[in-house]
């Protein structure tokens, strides 16, 4: 008895689309949320952090006893900011840079740039910039809501 196989093509269930740099940007400027990468004496971390765009750098204001602030200035670290987007599709966009550290207490220059995030008295802050110069995004779109976009 024999068996006939039917080759039959599969169509993947996403597409993707690279954002240009100017899309990027705005999806930066749109959020203040992201997941700040960086490395440790005990291996990679991820942090959720709030973020605020000034000029060329995206700015991070975190306390003094936060690893980040030991680990990532002069460093190369992360940052990936990612959602839905109004279209329907999922954008991941990730800056990657040095950081370099801001000065103690760094309520005036995070205050500059409307970190809005309140920090008790007392605490000692420190900011962090990423500067926004090697930005990558993508943008990930089921075939299903494509093909509906399509047709509209």
């Amino acid at each position: 008895m024999s068996t006939t196989v039917e080759a039959r093509r599969i169509e993947p269930a996403e597409r993707q689309r690279q954002l240009s740099p100017d899309e990027c940007q705005a999806w930066l400027i749109r959020h203040h949320e992201g997941r700040l990468g960086y490395l440790t004496g005990r291996g990679p971390r991820r942090l959720a952090v709030r973020y605020a765009t000034s000029g060329d750098d995206i700015l991070f204001r975190l306390s003094d006893y936060n690893d980040a602030v030991h680990y990532a200035p002069e460093e190369q670290v992360s940052l990936v900011v990612d959602g839905r987007s109004s279209t329907g599709g999922f954008k991941t966009v990730t800056v990657v840079g040095t950081a370099r550290l801001g000065g103690e207490d760094a309520t005036s220059e995070a205050d500059d740039v409307q970190l809005d995030e309140p920090w008790p008295p007392g605490v000692v802050t420190r900011v962090i910039r990423l500067p926004i110069t090697n930005v990558s995004g993508v943008v990930t779109v089921s075939t299903a809501a494509a093909d509906q976009a399509a047709r509209s």
